[in-house]
């Protein structure tokens, strides 16, 4: 269940450290052996037997009560979901699907930083770890990457929810909105889910264009490297009544700013915790 609101951490990081492309030209068959040979990004695959359950309000279940394959659509869930044959004609009532995976850090990758990778996925997939609500994303057939690096318990046991919606609830700016053909659509994680440990430079994207008439390889790599803190946390006790909202103000100093320009037009973003 969901951690109540009771205070509000925020702390200001940089993100002037922008991605950058590298070229490279080298030979298909070398590039494959020296980069596995030189690589330090490990990769926990979280792939296999997960938890699942069904809800009709977007709240993570109090238990859960199937078990599913991951990869695996929500038709793949041991004992059947209620309503399996209406899921094929597209008659279901709209839930929430949630998949649950519970993981420990090996001890060789604590500290470094962790990126979590969901290949493929539908529909308007939320990620939460450890009670900490990580974003929703509404990619469906492309894959989706969230930081979990300060969301990590490292000694311990993390909990990984991952909340999927009905076809009928998706935006109407998704493709799949536009997809007038097919009546329905099934949800669920339709490809690998692992999370890839490396340090504070990781290559993000990477793309082989050969040239068969040059007898070279060009190769594209897009580098990030882990933003910088610039402030320190500050904590703001408050409550706030049910049903109710409440305006919170907070003055944060910052050290060695950056302005804006044009080259770095996105310098910092502020990370907040509940």
């Amino acid at each position: 269940m969901m951690k109540p609101l009771n205070s509000l951490r925020i702390k200001i990081v940089a993100k002037y450290t922008s991605s950058i492309f590298v070229f490279l030209f080298i030979c298909a068959a070398m590039f494959s052996a020296k980069a596995q040979s030189q690589s330090a990004r490990y990769e926990l695959s979280l792939s296999g037997e997960w938890d699942f359950e069904q809800t009709y309000k977007p709240y993570p279940p109090k238990k859960f009560t199937r078990k599913i394959p991951v990869p695996g659509l929500i038709d793949q869930a041991i004992p059947k979901i209620d309503q399996y044959d209406e899921l094929f004609m597209g008659d279901q009532d709209a839930k929430y699907s949630w998949y649950r995976c519970k993981f420990t850090l090996p001890k060789e990758e604590q500290g470094k930083k962790a990126v979590l990778s969901i290949l493929k996925s539908r529909f308007n997939t939320q990620v939460i770890l450890n009670d900490v609500d990580l974003g929703t994303y509404w990619q469906a057939s492309s894959p989706i990457e969230t930081n979990l690096t300060d969301y990590l318990i490292l000694d311990g046991e993390n909990v990984l929810l991952i909340r999927l919606d009905d076809i009928k609830r998706i935006s109407k700016e998704s493709a799949f909105s536009m997809y007038i053909e097919q009546f329905t659509y099934i949800q669920g994680i339709w490809d690998e889910v692992f999370i890839s440990f490396t340090g504070p430079v990781r290559v993000a994207r990477s793309l082989c264009l050969p040239s068969v008439l040059e007898e070279k390889v060009q190769l594209k790599l897009l580098l990030e490297k882990t933003a910088k803190v610039v402030s320190d946390t500050v904590r703001i006790p408050t409550k706030v009544k049910c049903l109710n909202q409440k305006e919170v103000e907070v003055e944060i100093p910052m050290a060695q700013i950056k302005l804006w320009s044009p080259d770095t037009p996105f310098l910092y973003e502020a990370v907040n915790r509940c």
